[in-house]
């Protein structure tokens, strides 16, 4: 985003945080809650996909589950500002690359992090701006540490390498009724909605969603350049001269997202007309593009 254009979303999204009263809850003045987000901002990037505006549609679309969804009154005001707060931070400092070819090029973060590098990039990088900001000086050293705990599981379990263990353990949640004074149970359907907020720009007006899927697209084909050059092996996704951004939409639309969410659902029903019906029309949209394609 352009300068004045990230200005008014660090104040869009100061003030839904606000009002949520994540700033209440870690005991500190809406000064300190906007000089964070400002701070995140700073953090983010200018890649194709993963920058601040990202960021910004990932936290707002968690604070409008968190609203809709009467999230305060189901796991608690504190659980919602984490919550929060781990969305903003969740890809700080992304280079527009994925975890594999961190890997392949033997860079520097995954050689320090066997497991999910970015994330653990994110994680650190989200801890140091919540202590430079001031964000968690008037924290307790227990509530502090609660606080670091829980936002390491969220953001971890938005790699999509931790997607099977992180749904089997919802799963199983689900399979009961969930107890909401169990931190566990709590903490297992904040890491769902994250996870679904971080992909859920499917959800949006056809005209937003679409741009979002060529701006992903975009940065998918920037890493293939990257693999091709070194020699790497090339996703199909990566692959800017095979790859049919209408199909790999209806691909994880169909076999991913909407299963995901439909599972969310069933612990929240709000999810349903929030993002399941509107998921489901966008699936038929890609599909009448597809078929359409296929006809000449």
């Amino acid at each position: 985003p352009q300068p004045e254009r990230k200005q008014f979303l660090i104040c869009c999204m100061t003030c839904f945080m606000e009002d949520v009263n994540v700033h209440k809850e870690l005991n500190v003045g809406f000064d300190t809650l906007r000089s964070f987000v400002t701070e995140v901002c700073k953090n983010y990037q200018d890649v194709s996909y993963h920058n601040f505006h990202h960021c910004f549609a990932v936290t707002h679309m968690v604070y409008v589950v968190i609203y809709n969804c009467k999230m305060v009154e189901r796991i608690g005001g504190w659980n919602c500002a984490v919550l929060l707060i781990a969305a903003a931070c969740h890809d700080l400092d992304h280079p527009g690359l994925s975890n594999s070819f961190l890997k392949l090029s033997a860079d520097p973060l995954a050689q320090e992090f066997e497991h999910s590098p970015l994330e653990h990039h994110h994680i650190r990088r989200g801890r140091a701006i919540l202590e430079q900001s001031g964000m968690v000086e008037n924290l307790t050293p227990s509530r502090r540490a609660q606080l670091y705990r829980d936002m390491e599981e969220l953001i971890l379990a938005t790699d999509l390498a931790n997607h099977s263990p992180t749904m089997e353990t919802f799963k199983k949640i689900s399979l009961d009724k969930v107890d909401y004074d169990k931190q566990e149970d709590t903490l297992g359907v904040m890491k769902v909605i994250l996870k679904c907020c971080d992909v859920s720009n499917e959800a949006r007006p056809k005209g937003v969603s679409r741009r979002w899927a060529e701006c992903l697209t975009q940065e998918f084909y920037e890493e293939g350049d990257k693999r091709r050059e070194r020699g790497f092996d090339l996703p199909l996704m990566n692959d800017r001269t095979k790859a049919d951004m209408p199909k790999l939409q209806v691909g994880f639309l169909d076999k991913f997202l909407l299963p995901m969410v439909t599972k969310l659902a069933d612990v929240v029903p709000e999810v349903d007309t929030l993002l399941v019906v509107k998921l489901r029309k966008s699936l038929e949209g890609w599909q009448a593009e597809c078929d359409e394609a296929e006809k000449k």
